[in-house]
């Protein structure tokens, strides 16, 4: 959701880059952290990769110019603007919070996300993992979230 326009109270549409979305979005991450670890609980985010391509990039013989687009790596200023709001809601919340990155697992082409990582199917629509890709990232955020000082039962 921190990726795309949304309209505020007014009606009217904030398009990333505007600065009045920005505030808007890190307030509500601040909102929800605060909400979530207000009785002690510990929270573990995932920072959202950038999109992966279309599964045609994949699949096609000649696959569409649209699939060397920056918009699938973490270079995308959609991406990185979002990241920075998270980061920066989340950094007064000290050891309750883990920001958890999976860059390095959904994007290891120098920052590219390709369609499949060794052979395996990234995410099915672009953006949500496939079964079997998400059992390898669950497994890293769990180690990286317990790095940060969250603890799992």
């Amino acid at each position: 959701w921190s990726l795309f326009a949304l309209r505020d109270r007014d009606g009217r549409v904030l398009e990333p880059g505007d600065p009045r979305r920005s505030r808007l979005i890190e307030e509500a991450w601040r909102g929800r952290l605060r909400e979530l670890t207000r009785d002690g609980a510990k929270v573990v985010v995932i920072v959202t990769p950038p999109p992966a391509p279309p599964i045609e990039c994949a699949t096609k013989s000649s696959p569409p110019d649209s699939c060397e687009s920056g918009e699938f790596s973490t270079s995308d200023p959609q991406t990185a603007t979002a990241r920075r709001l998270l980061r920066r809601a989340a950094a007064g919340f000290a050891r309750d919070v883990a920001v958890v990155s999976v860059d390095d697992l959904a994007c290891p082409d120098g920052g590219r996300c390709p369609v499949a990582v060794g052979g395996v199917l990234t995410r099915y629509d672009g953006i949500h993992y496939t079964t079997a890709f998400g059992t390898t990232v669950l497994r890293a955020v769990i180690t990286r979230a317990q790095r940060s000082g969250i603890a799992f039962r």
